[in-house]
């Protein structure tokens, strides 16, 4: 990179892609709504976003959904031929150089790492993103050995950075309860979805029709995981099916639970054996705009999780202007959205006269004109999310 293009990027936000097996999307998501949100600012206020790889980047773009906004991938390393290598040694030394990789970063004008690091010791600023302390409120759904190993992580991760993200007050509440003394260089970051032009690419009801589904649906739009609590709604629809109304709920999301990868096939055990396999439909993780697509057509959608760190599903549905049902929790408050009823995680009861209600007196989508309206009251937050972001990493930059 020459000297003009080092001055034109200097300060990027280098973001460290925290998983690129596509199994944490929820976590994706949030980083691609941040990135939208900054681009959303007047020119003269943002920051650039840069994607950063040590080493070599994956064939696969987890990014490429904002790439727009990012511009090229940067790929850092050591250098691997050998003189390279003692040139860059006897620099450092002539310039006395600091211990770590600062150099090869600062050569490409990242001036902060986000939300991991890519390598040890890189020698720049450092912003951890903590989602959230699930495993200190469902201890059932871990080991003592990963309760141990996900606390170690926490405590080394925040000790490495400048400053930590936290991506709802929830968590700063968590933070302060379980981690005081890491309360300091916490910074909450609570985000609101950014649509794109992908996300009214695809006709709803030409998707529904192309995947089978029946004209109306409810939606839980989760991961299959133990704790996204798929098994209230399914217990809600067997109460319903039994007094005589008959309930569709479609399921997207990856079928997998890290935690106990035989929860998923247990999960639809369960629905088999109730006889209820056509109107519990589990349609697995779905291109981006088809998911949207369907939240859109859908009567309503159901967020029954036991805990969220922050919720995609339930900002998604907030910003298209659906009808929500969900579970009683202080993220889910936090969002502020079209929720009709907030109930006990495992109140069978409740969900089952919530769902009928929705059922028997929502209408399909999508509402063009909700939509709209969603959308335009979004607008301010969305400035907001673009300015806290903004002042984190500067802060961070110090």
């Amino acid at each position: 990179m020459d000297a003009a293009a080092r001055d034109a990027s200097a300060g990027r936000i280098g973001l460290v892609c925290p998983s690129t097996d596509g199994r944490w999307l929820g976590g994706l998501y949030y980083l691609q709504h941040l990135v939208l949100a900054v681009a959303e600012l007047p020119p003269h206020e943002r920051i650039n976003f840069v994607d950063v790889w040590w080493n070599e980047a994956p064939e696969h773009d987890p990014f490429s959904e904002i790439r727009e906004h990012l511009g090229p991938r940067v790929v850092v390393g050591l250098p691997q031929r050998l003189v390279p290598r003692i040139a860059r040694a006897v620099k450092r030394r002539v310039l006395g150089a600091p211990p770590g990789m600062s150099d090869l970063f600062e050569a490409n004008g990242i001036g902060v790492l986000f939300p991991s690091l890519p390598c040890e010791e890189p020698g720049v600023p450092y912003v951890c993103w903590l989602a959230d302390l699930q495993h200190r409120h469902l201890t059932q759904y871990y080991t003592p050995s990963q309760l141990e190993a996900i606390d170690a992580t926490v405590i080394e991760e925040s000790g490495k950075a400048a400053l930590m993200m936290l991506s709802s007050h929830a968590a700063m509440q968590d933070l302060e309860k379980y981690f005081p003394r890491l309360v300091p260089k916490a910074r909450v970051v609570f985000p609101v979805s950014v649509p794109t032009a992908e996300w009214f690419a695809c006709d709803p009801a030409e998707v529904a029709n192309r995947l089978g589904l029946p004209e109306r649906f409810l939606m839980v739009s989760n991961q299959i995981c133990a704790h996204k609590n798929h098994a209230v709604i399914l217990e809600a629809v067997r109460r319903l099916h039994d007094e005589g109304t008959r309930v569709t709920v479609v399921c997207t999301g990856l079928r997998q639970d890290y935690r106990d990868l035989t929860f998923y096939s247990r999960l639809q055990a369960r629905v088999d054996a109730m006889g209820l396999a056509d109107q519990m439909l589990f349609v697995g993780a779905l291109p981006r705009a088809e998911q949207l697509a369907l939240m859109r057509r859908a009567v309503g959608v159901a967020q029954p999780s036991e805990f969220e760190g922050w919720g995609s599903a339930m900002s998604d549905a907030k910003v298209l202007g659906r009808p929500i049902l969900a579970s009683d929790l202080p993220v889910h408050r936090e969002h502020r959205a079209n929720v009709l009823a907030y109930l006990d995680p495992h109140d069978v009861d409740g969900w089952s006269r919530e769902i009928r209600s929705l059922w028997l007196h929502g209408s399909l989508g999508p509402d063009l004109e909700g939509e709209a309206r969603a959308l335009e009251s979004a607008r301010q937050e969305r400035l907001r999310v673009g300015r806290e972001t903004v002042a984190l990493f500067r802060e961070a930059m110090g």
